[in-house]
């Protein structure tokens, strides 16, 4: 059913980007991934502080809200066993809905739906499984086209990635800060 409602969801996102052609826009951003433990094949163990990064290409829906599709990337160190990391690459649909307010700050609220692919080095385990996000951020506009904005985000999968035998967690919190410029 998790499976059948994130396809349903990115498949609706996918159909309504000629509706969006109005207001398209393209965002960039990078920062801080964090989170004090993973589980990995039946332990626990504390992690370091990581990075990410990526891009989405979305538009103004309907009223207040924008849907996008996004990339992102993350990875994260295991802090007892250097090298070891787990990274993923994110291929999401998200729905915004954007604040607005008399000021210049606004803030939305949003979430995702899509697909993580998941690896754990450097074993290279990897797994792909459906994925959501939760979303929280602050625009300020710069100009008539440009946006800059800050926003912490919260992801995870439905289920816990496995390969050759082997589980592991992968979710955690990312802070990122970035830019949007207004296509049209």
């Amino acid at each position: 059913m998790k499976k059948l409602l994130a396809s349903a969801a990115v498949a609706a996102m996918l159909a309504s980007a000629p509706a969006m052609a109005e207001g398209m826009y393209v965002e960039g951003f990078a920062g801080f991934t964090f989170i004090d433990e993973l589980d990995w094949g039946g332990g626990t163990f504390d992690m370091d502080s990581g990075w990410n990064a990526g891009g989405a290409l979305g538009g103004a829906v309907w009223g207040n809200w924008d849907g996008e599709v996004e990339i992102s990337y993350d990875r994260m160190d295991y802090s007892c066993c250097s090298p070891n990391n787990t990274h993923e690459w994110r291929f999401m649909g998200n729905l915004l809905y954007n604040i607005q307010t008399e000021g210049s700050l606004d803030p939305y609220l949003g979430g995702g739906l899509g697909f993580a692919s998941v690896t754990y080095d450097p074993s290279d385990l990897t797994d792909t499984v459906f994925a959501y996000q939760l979303i929280a951020g602050l625009r300020v506009a710069v100009s008539e086209r440009w946006s800059l904005f800050g926003e912490y985000r919260w992801h995870d999968t439905f289920s816990d990635p496995e390969d050759s035998g082997l589980e592991w967690e992968h979710s955690g919190s990312d802070i990122s800060f970035g830019a949007r410029v207004n296509l049209n």
